[in-house]
C-alpha cells in the first residue's frame, strides 16, 4: 500500500473509530424517542400511513446493517409502495453484536416487521461487550466467530417476532484495498491504530451461506444486493448503464467508490439503487410474498 493510500486509509480508520466511540448512545437514544418520531425519522414511504391500507394490509420490510445500508437509506425506502413498506435500521460500523438484544427488541415492537433482511459487511463493530475488540489486529476467525454468534442471535429475535428473515451477502472486495492476513502478524499487533477489517471478504459470504444452510430453510440467502454491483462477485468501480440510470452518456455510471476504498458505494447514488430495488425484490420473492412475485 502506498504512503498516501496508506494516509487515507488510515483517516477513514479515524472517521471510524470516532464514530463507533458513539455508536451504542446513538442506538439507545434512537429508540428511545416515541413511535411518531421514529416514523418520521426512518422516513418510509408513507410512514405516517397506517399498515393497513385500501388494498390490504401493507407487508412490513425492515432492513438492518452497516454503512452499505445507510448509504442506499432513502434508496431502500423508495422501494415502498401500497403493498410494501420499506424501513431502514443502519449506523457506520456497526455489526450484529451491536444491536442483537434489547436494541433489536425495541425495533421489532416498534417496527412488526413481516420481513427482516440482515445486510452486514464485515465490521468488527463497536460494542465493548459483545463485539471484538479494535483495539489491536485480531484474527479472521474470531470475527466470523462472532457474526455467527449475533448473526444467528438477530435472526432468532426476527423469528422470535413471527418475521421472516433474509441474510443478505456482501458485495466484493476493492481488490486496490485487500483485506489484513487472516493472522495477525506481530507487526500488525504491534500498530493498534491500524486501519484493520475484512469488509466484503469472500470468507463472510461463505459464513453466510453456511448460517442459511444450517438453519435447514428457515432462513433464507440473498446474493442479489452484492451481484447488482459486483456482477460475479467481482469488484469494478463502474458498470454498464441501465434504464433507471438516466442519462448516460459514456455507457458507464460509477456504482461504487474506488481508488482505495474497500467497500463502500459511489456518491452519486447508482450504485445505492440498484443495491437497494435487488435487495428488495429478492427479499419478497424468498419469503414468498405476492409483492416479490
Amino acid at each position: 500500500m502506498t504512503r498516501v493510500s496508506s494516509f487515507r486509509s488510515r483517516q477513514w480508520a479515524v472517521l471510524t473509530i470516532l464514530g463507533a466511540l458513539f455508536v451504542t448512545t446513538l442506538l439507545s437514544s434512537w429508540l428511545s424517542a416515541s413511535q411518531s418520531t421514529s416514523a418520521h425519522r426512518l422516513e418510509p414511504a408513507t410512514a405516517t400511513q397506517a399498515k393497513v391500507s385500501a388494498g390490504g394490509p401493507r407487508q412490513v420490510v425492515l432492513v438492518l446493517g452497516d454503512s452499505l445500508v445507510y448509504q442506499s437509506a432513502a434508496a431502500l425506502r423508495a422501494q415502498s409502495s401500497d403493498a410494501v413498506d420499506v424501513r431502514v435500521a443502519s449506523m457506520l460500523g456497526t455489526a450484529p453484536c451491536d444491536w442483537a438484544g434489547t436494541i433489536f427488541d425495541n425495533l421489532l415492537k416498534q417496527d412488526r416487521p413481516d420481513l427482516v433482511v440482515l445486510a452486514f459487511s464485515g465490521n468488527a463493530g463497536a460494542s465493548k461487550e459483545a463485539c471484538v475488540s479494535t483495539k489491536q489486529a485480531y484474527p479472521l476467525a474470531e470475527l466470523l466467530s462472532n457474526y455467527r454468534e449475533y448473526v444467528t442471535k438477530l435472526a432468532n429475535q426476527a423469528n422470535a417476532a413471527g418475521a421472516t428473515v433474509v441474510i443478505s451477502t456482501p458485495p466484493a472486495r476493492n481488490p486496490a484495498a485487500p483485506p489484513p492476513p487472516v493472522v495477525p502478524t506481530i507487526g500488525e499487533m504491534a500498530k493498534p491504530d491500524e486501519f484493520y477489517g475484512f469488509q466484503g471478504t469472500p470468507e463472510v459470504r461463505d459464513l453466510y451461506t453456511d448460517i442459511a444452510t444450517m438453519s435447514g430453510g428457515q432462513w433464507r440467502l440473498s446474493e442479489a444486493a452484492a451481484l447488482a454491483i459486483s456482477p460475479h462477485f467481482t469488484y469494478s468501480v463502474t458498470l454498464p448503464c441501465v434504464p433507471s440510470d438516466g442519462a448516460c452518456p459514456s455507457g458507464r455510471v460509477a456504482v461504487r467508490r474506488g481508488h482505495d476504498d474497500a467497500i463502500h458505494l459511489d456518491s452519486g447514488g447508482h450504485g445505492a439503487e440498484r443495491f437497494a430495488a435487488a435487495m428488495i425484490a429478492s427479499a419478497l420473492s424468498l419469503s414468498g410474498s405476492p409483492s416479490g412475485a
